[in-house]
């Protein structure tokens, strides 16, 4: 046997050793076991966390859906069905909980938008912050569903069977959502990078 193919079977039986530590994990929090809960939220929080800042478009609220998530997440893990992935599950609580603070939030100005921390050049930093507003603006713009396609599909990498479970809808419908939102987006952006010009 080559010493790659023993490299990948010894990559495959670590992958399977992951999930089955995985799968007893979440088996274990969903009890009640308050240590695997918090094994499985460390885990996780990162996801939870761009998720909710892309959603929502900014820190104090990304924060404030992130607790809120993981509080579902502790209630209703007991009903989550395992033999089910469990991030678009993960996702699917991130998008509701994001979807109930936006709609009772008014929408920050684009001066609030939390600066990123920057390794490049003054100016690189700037243009990096510039597009990073513009494209925040542009998402705080969409409908909920539009956007939350575009969060997932686009910005997190998922597949568009993921983000149709996550979002409980057929992949022809987040196909759709898509579509529209990208068009949208580059309408805005557009007209927002003109406004610019004529400043």
């Amino acid at each position: 046997m080559s010493e790659s193919a023993v490299r990948l079977l010894m990559a495959d039986a670590r992958l399977e050793s992951e999930g089955r530590q995985w799968a007893l994990l979440l088996e274990r929090a969903a009890t009640g076991d308050v240590s695997a809960f918090e094994q499985v939220m460390l885990r996780t929080e990162r996801l939870v966390m761009v998720t909710a800042r892309r959603m929502l478009g900014n820190v104090p609220d990304a924060e404030e859906a992130s607790q809120e998530v993981f509080l579902r997440v502790y209630k209703y893990l007991h009903r989550f069905d395992r033999s089910k992935p469990f991030e678009p599950w993960l996702y699917r609580l991130t998008i509701n909980v994001c979807n109930d603070i936006g709609s009772r939030r008014p929408r920050l100005s684009e001066e609030q938008f939390e600066a990123v921390d920057r390794e490049n050049s003054p100016l690189d930093a700037l243009q990096i912050d510039e597009r990073r507003r513009l494209l925040q603006t542009a998402l705080s713009e969409l409908p909920e569903k539009q956007r939350a396609a575009v969060v997932l599909r686009d910005l997190q990498g998922m597949s568009t069977a993921d983000v149709a479970g996550s979002m409980n809808v057929s992949e022809a419908t987040v196909r759709s959502h898509l579509s529209a939102a990208r068009l949208r987006l580059k309408r805005i952006i557009e007209r927002r990078m003109r406004g610019n010009h004529e400043l």
